[in-house]
This record gives C-alpha cells, sequence and structure tokens, in this order.
C-alpha cells in the first residue's frame, strides 16, 4: 500500500524559515557578546544563558570557528576563546 501527498511549498513554509535563521543569528550574536565578557564561558553555560541547548551552541561556536570569527585557543578544559578582529 502507498500513500502519496502532493507537497506544495507555500509562502508560510518560507516565513518559517526565514524566522529561524534570523533567530540563529541572533543565537549567534549573543554567542560573541558573553564569549566578549567571559572568554573562559563553557558551551553549557552559554546555552543555559541564551536558552539552547549545549548541542545547539556547540553548531553555533562550530560555525563561528569556520567562518573566521572565533577561535580556542588551549585545551578543552582550561581553554579559552578569542575573537578575531577582521
Amino acid at each position: 500500500m502507498r500513500i502519496i501527498f502532493p507537497f506544495e511549498q507555500s509562502e508560510e513554509r518560507l516565513i518559517i524559515h526565514e524566522s529561524t535563521e534570523k533567530g540563529s543569528e541572533k543565537s549567534s550574536e549573543k554567542v560573541i557578546k558573553l564569549i566578549k565578557e567571559n572568554p573562559k564561558i563553557s558551551a553549557q553555560a552559554l546555552g543555559l544563558i541564551i536558552g539552547i541547548s549545549a548541542r545547539a551552541v556547540e553548531k553555533h561556536l562550530a560555525s563561528l570557528k569556520k567562518s573566521g570569527v572565533l577561535k580556542h585557543i588551549g585545551s578543552d578544559k582550561s581553554g579559552y576563546w578569542e575573537i578575531v578582529d577582521k
């Protein structure tokens, strides 16, 4: 038995996608702001403050590192974050 549902991309779906991207940008900005205040802050602490999971914070951090905005100096436990000026 197979059921096929026609798929139509509506404007509402596009608006939800756009707002998710904007929310993501805001979270990244919050991450940067908090790191400026405390370079030794953990992903778990960032998540608690921002209101997102530690895994979501790690994704933001990875994205910021990949784009060259952030750099992690030292080990995972005793290291710190550095914001790269371009």
